[in-house]
């Protein structure tokens, strides 16, 4: 029969046939013949070790260059090693891994990919996590692009980031605080606070004259003509009821003048002096309260404050 050629990763010290019955001798994997065929020779030694940046698995078959993203840098490989943290191997065949950020050609992309094939920017919002671009979590920024960053850094009370990946902090709104660091959210302020800049770190109390029935709120309102508020933070005003108020945003009531009286009962509060009545025969007025009957013995005349 014909002689057959013995293939790359193979040798035979015999001429024949190359049937299945005699067939030629494989090399051990991490060998080949050095891409020759018909290779003579009678031992092992006619094979020779893959050499850097190569490999075989297969004991018969030939060396081949390492794909992207792995590398050998010994001879004799029957795999390629993997390329490790912050590197990358681009092109097939290589010796050696190169690193993310300062070879070219990704001098400034300083993550690698899963393949470790090549590498990408880190972008706002991202730090370098085992040598990958990540996000950060929520609570958290990282304003820089392009550069090492290894962490990222708490937002700072009085801001805020609800998602992960945020270059920059949030300030909280009006009406709404946060007083600790490192938050993904604000904190309304309760009915009777405010605040009326954003980035605050607590809320204001309504000053007396005000209120604010409404929780997350920018401002206090001034209490109506007829009302006060004497002390800080409420959520109503009092009513005048034993006297009156004609003016917004008070702390306290005017009193009727001497010699009249205000009745009590008013549930909207007085908010005029018309509504002092003038004091009846044989009562007493005070400015702040309503007719009393004159003592036994005691008499007046009406209009006065006193029996």
């Amino acid at each position: 029969g014909v002689c057959l050629q013995c293939p790359n990763g193979q040798y035979s010290g015999e001429q024949h046939a190359g049937t299945v019955e005699q067939p030629c001798n494989s090399c051990p994997s991490g060998r080949d013949t050095n891409g020759q065929i018909a290779t003579a020779g009678t031992s092992i030694a006619a094979c020779t070790f893959c050499q850097v940046g190569q490999y075989n698995a297969v004991p018969g078959g030939g060396c081949g260059q390492c794909a992207e993203g792995k590398y050998a840098a010994t001879v004799g490989k029957t795999n390629c090693d993997n390329c490790g943290v912050q590197q990358f191997a681009n092109v097939p065949g290589m010796t050696s891994c190169l690193t993310c950020g300062l070879d070219y050609p990704y001098v400034g992309l300083y993550g690698h990919t899963s393949s470790r094939e090549s590498c990408q920017p880190c972008s706002a919002g991202q730090y370098i996590g085992n040598g990958q671009c990540t996000d950060c979590a929520r609570g958290k920024q990282q304003p820089i692009t392009y550069q090492v960053v290894n962490q990222c850094t708490d937002c700072v009370p009085g801001r805020f980031a609800y998602s992960t990946g945020t270059g920059t902090c949030t300030a909280c709104a009006t009406g709404t605080k946060q007083a600790g660091s490192g938050k993904y959210e604000c904190d309304d302020c309760a009915a009777g606070r405010y605040t009326d800049q954003t980035a605050r770190t607590s809320c204001l109390p309504c000053v007396t004259g005000t209120y604010q029935t409404e929780p997350k709120s920018s401002s206090c309102t001034s209490c109506e003509v007829g009302r006060f508020s004497d002390t800080q933070g409420q959520t109503d005003c009092k009513n005048c009821n034993t006297q009156y108020q004609d003016e917004v945003g008070q702390t306290g009531c005017k009193s009727c003048p001497s010699g009249k009286f205000m009745s009590a009962g008013q549930d909207t509060g007085y908010t005029s002096i018309d509504s002092c009545a003038e004091c009846p025969c044989g009562h007493t007025c005070t400015t702040q309260g309503g007719a009393n009957p004159c003592a036994v013995g005691k008499y007046s005349t009406g209009n006065s404050g006193n029996c």
